[in-house]
């Protein structure tokens, strides 16, 4: 799965997954109508279990806020409910049955849908 572009004539190559770090998504700096955006890194682990919606704003910071306006619509996915395994801990209880811990697994980008937009047009 990973980076769906949605117009492969103009893709976007400015959102990626981090690769040291799949649960992140980098924004790279790209230009805009007001000059270069800042690059950002946006953790996704948060988000598990909803949309992620990565968003420029007039001011060419990068925005995951859902609830406002927003200057362009760079990608979004909807991410998986948080996964946790039982893992033992190396220790027994009273009864001499190994003792278990819940343990959340870390998120990985890598499989999940990430529909990239084209970057906006600069003129």
């Amino acid at each position: 799965m990973a980076i769906m572009q949605t117009d492969p004539r103009r893709p976007n190559e400015a959102v990626a997954i981090d690769p040291a770090n799949p649960n992140r998504i980098q924004v790279s700096p790209f230009p805009y109508f007001g000059g270069n955006t800042a690059p950002a890194t946006i953790d996704a682990t948060p988000f598990q279990g909803g949309p992620l919606r990565v968003y420029l704003d007039p001011d060419g910071s990068i925005s995951t806020d859902l609830y406002r306006d927003h200057y362009w619509l760079l990608a979004e996915a909807i991410l998986p409910e948080r996964r946790y395994e039982n893992k033992p801990t190396g220790q027994v209880d009273e009864n001499g049955q190994p003792m278990m811990a819940m343990v959340e697994l870390p998120l990985d980008l890598n499989d999940v849908e990430i529909i990239v937009f084209p970057l906006p047009e600069v003129v």
